[in-house]
């Protein structure tokens, strides 16, 4: 996608990730490796890693529908659930997220609300989204440019 870069972020600043990448940290997928890298170098930078309260609702969906799809098991499916909710990614929802999501989706004419909760919350906080989700990163990155692709990730 772009030359592998590493976190610039400021320590105390939080990491705003996406349910594709948080998907990434409990099932096998490309740039699983990636992804935890990226989520130990926060924590021992003393980063919060977050997402808005919608993160867990994708999480647990895609767990599920890669079950209902049988390409996971029963146990696979339960496991990857436990490992996401023991984590420690924090939702977060500040005042205004609602409101600067549904705005941010219908300045850019963007297909869905969905993403924009992940925009507009790493735009309110001033700092980055890490994203796994291709789709998002190409129709994103030229109009939010602190969005970041998970495969990318070099260290840090």
């Amino acid at each position: 996608m772009s030359a592998p870069a590493e976190d610039p972020q400021p320590a105390g600043s939080p990491l705003v990730i996406d349910a594709a990448v948080a998907v990434k940290l409990v099932l096998p997928e490309e740039f699983s490796s990636r992804a935890q890298d990226l989520i130990e170098a926060a924590f021992d930078a003393g980063r919060r890693v977050i997402g808005p309260p919608l993160l867990t609702v994708e999480v647990a969906n895609a767990i599920y529908t890669q079950r209902r799809n049988d390409e996971i098991s029963g146990g696979e499916a339960d496991a990857a659930m436990s490992a996401f909710l023991r984590l420690g990614i924090e939702s977060v929802a500040p005042a205004g997220l609602d409101r600067a999501a549904f705005a941010f989706t219908r300045a850019h004419r963007l297909r869905s609300v969905h993403a924009s909760y992940y925009l507009a919350l790493s735009q309110m906080l001033s700092t980055q989204l890490w994203t796994a989700d291709r789709t998002l990163f190409k129709n994103a990155s030229a109009i939010a440019p602190w969005v970041c692709w998970i495969g990318d990730f070099s260290g840090g």
